[in-house]
């Protein structure tokens, strides 16, 4: 069997791979990007069958792009939630030639045999599939999860003997470089949406997918033992509809869920201009309807499942000055990135005038359930998919092969053609004659220090700090307004004073950046409060002195910036890594790789602590300092990592500093 990833080696979304064997060539997904800056990828061959692991679109999104002739393959709730997708989008339903599967029950595409495991993830009916031909097994793991209401299925499948020690494993990486320690599981989502079910008596909003159906069972369970109403539009009506045929899920025959029939006008011309389709559902929708005026005179009753867009709106007409909005999916549609402008603006703008709160579990398996997952099914290789760091899949499983986009890949190949380039460039640099050994000028370190202390008074009054580098110094603001903001490339005290000047008397301004990033403003406010408030040492720790901020270090392969050394009175250097999100591996590997740089380079650093009249002896610490988790207080890191934590939301509002450090006995 040939394998060809034809996108998905270094991104999420816009899964799409082809697996062949000498008479037959078949597709796993093919779905939309979710970045905007994606390109969709054309179909250059001709294709059996393409075979859907589940009704997300970035699995499925491209197959109106294919001839309709071409068989396609899914679950029969993943079609009906795929219609639902085109219909309520405004979108003409699939006309593709479909097939349905059931799960566990293998079916044929020419010479593949495919078994359709039913997984845990966020979007109902997924799958993973086990692939057979010419005496081998692959195994595409789809998008899984073990953290959902269905995590049965994940241990299920470890423990599958036809799945062990199988020849290749593609395997989907989403959540390499994310944390799931705040909503480990739905459980804990439901308990947040409780909390704040119970915490006011403000009407209360969720917003989040409608086809998330454990997501949609969170929100139902915490209503219901609150003893509120959960009501849905005609969407998420229809989701639910449609699933209940196959599962026991809350839906509109159920006395404690409601419709709510206003604001709901487009979605109603949708399925009565289509009775065919939806059958009485059109006539049952409205059975049980909750109105503006219930919601207006009891607000505290009710939970709203509604799209976002009628949120306001709604507001208005029933009277009301706040609301809690409980945000319920990937943080990443916030961002421009993965939603059009106009989104991200309403988020922006709900989230600034109401109770806004984030509850949300990932869909996907984060690293400890990945490397239980490989080291049960022990694969012969592993391929990283639906990933934007297969580099580090090298870091935790065995057998890695890295693929780049439309790289074919022989099951069975030692290395693919990637990695072997990558060998090659590494040989080539090892080979070079007469390396030099890297050296460092730590002139700009010194001028910064002496600078530093010569106007203090001067740059305290306009909150600034003089950092050194390699290459120069620059001036760096430390206002909760511009952090870190400033003028670099400075390599000589007069071209200080002359900037110095320029900023005191506005002829040089530092402009507030468009959108402060919270770990600038966790910087910035770290080092003020150790420079004009704490006599240099860091408001945190036991008396670790701060040195210097964003020192910056490379060698022929790797650069790496250390966002705060410090020193502690005792003895040690301490590398401090600041993070806004709970990213665990990524702070690790951070903190690492710098503790290897320093003891590659001793000197250096006894060079640098000497500019401070510091004396070292060679020990290092480290330490991190990220935002609190909302459900845990233990400590998270090993003891070889000191762990503090901070208030994101009191940082971020009111510009107030709490760091507090985590301990075993916690």
């Amino acid at each position: 069997m040939k394998i060809r990833v034809l996108k998905g080696t270094d991104e999420i979304g816009g899964s799409c791979i082809e697996i062949s064997t000498t008479n037959t060539t078949i597709l796993l997904d093919y779905g939309t990007p979710l970045s905007s800056d994606s390109q969709k990828i054309s179909i250059d061959t001709k294709i059996d069958a393409i075979v859907i692991s589940h009704p997300h679109q970035d699995h499925f999104g491209e197959i109106v792009n294919i001839d309709t002739q071409t068989p396609i393959y899914c679950g029969e709730l993943s079609l009906e939630l795929m219609n639902a997708t085109k219909i309520f989008t405004g979108n003409e339903k699939l006309t593709n030639t479909f097939h349905h599967f059931n799960a566990w029950q293998k079916f044929s595409i020419g010479d593949f045999t495919i078994t359709p495991y039913l997984v845990d993830h966020s979007a109902t009916d997924a799958y993973a599939f086990l692939i057979e031909a010419d005496n081998q097994k692959i195994l595409y793991s789809g998008d899984f999860r073990a953290n959902g209401r269905k995590a049965k299925l994940f241990y299920k499948m470890i423990e599958d003997k036809n799945l062990k020690n199988i020849d290749l494993l593609l395997m989907e990486g989403t959540m390499m470089q994310r944390s799931n320690l705040d909503f480990p599981d739905e459980q804990s989502v439901e308990n947040k949406i409780y909390e704040v079910l119970t915490s006011n008596e403000n009407l209360s909003f969720m917003i989040g997918s409608s086809q998330n159906i454990d997501s949609i069972v969170s929100a139902y369970r915490a209503s219901k033992k609150a003893n509120k109403i959960f009501v849905i539009d005609i969407y998420t009506a229809w989701i639910l509809e449609v699933v209940s045929k196959k599962a026991n899920v809350p839906n509109i025959s159920w006395s404690d869920v409601k419709v709510i029939k206003n604001f709901g006008g487009s979605y109603y011309e949708k399925i009565k201009n289509d009775k065919e389709h939806f059958g009485d559902f059109v006539n049952r929708v409205f059975n049980d309807v909750v109105s503006l005026e219930e919601l207006q005179t009891n607000p505290s009753n009710y939970l709203l499942k509604i799209t976002p867009w009628v949120i306001e709106p709604l507001l208005e007409k029933t009277n009301q000055q706040n609301a809690n909005i409980i945000y319920s999916q990937w943080l990443g549609y916030m961002n421009e990135e993965f939603s059009d402008s106009k989104t991200v603006q309403l988020f922006k703008n709900l989230q600034n005038k109401y109770n806004w709160q984030y509850a949300h579990t990932s869909g996907h398996a984060d690293l400890d359930a990945l490397k239980t997952f490989a080291k049960n099914l022990n694969p012969k290789k592993l391929i990283p998919i639906h990933t934007e760091h297969k580099k580090e899949f090298a870091e935790h499983f065995e057998n890695v092969v890295i693929l780049a986009d439309n790289e074919v890949y022989v099951v069975g190949q030692s290395l693919s053609e990637y990695q072997v380039n990558e060998l090659n460039l590494i040989f080539k640099d090892e080979l070079e004659e007469n390396k030099q050994m890297i050296t460092y000028d730590l002139q700009y370190f010194t001028m910064a220090h002496e600078l530093n202390e010569k106007y203090n008074q001067r740059l305290q009054k306009m909150n600034l700090h003089c950092r050194g580098s390699l290459n120069s110094i620059s001036l760096i603001s430390l206002d909760s307004k511009t952090p870190e903001r400033g003028i670099s490339n400075i390599k000589t005290e007069v071209k200080f004073i002359d900037v110095l000047q320029k900023i005191e008397s506005n002829v040089i301004e530092i402009k507030e950046p468009e959108r402060n990033t919270p770990e600038k403003l966790l910087q910035a406010m770290t080092i003020f409060k150790a420079i004009y408030e704490n006599n240099h040492y860091l408001p945190f720790g036991e008396k670790i002195r701060f040195i210097t901020s964003e020192f910056a270090l490379k060698n022929d392969k790797l650069k790496v910036v250390n966002d705060i050394l410090g020193f502690s009175d005792n003895g040690y250097l301490y590398v401090i890594e600041l993070k806004s999100s709970r990213l665990k591996t990524e702070l690790e590997n951070q903190v690492n790789i710098f503790v290897e740089f320093i003891q590659e380079n001793m000197a250096l650093f006894r060079d640098l602590l000497k500019i401070y009249e510091i004396q070292w002896n060679g020990t290092i610490k480290k330490a991190v300092v990220w935002p609190k988790a909302s459900s845990s207080s233990r400590k998270v890191f090993d003891n070889e990592i000191e762990e503090y934590v901070y208030d994101k939301d009191l940082l971020e509002k009111d510009f107030v500093l709490d760091i507090r450090e985590l301990k075993n006995d916690n």
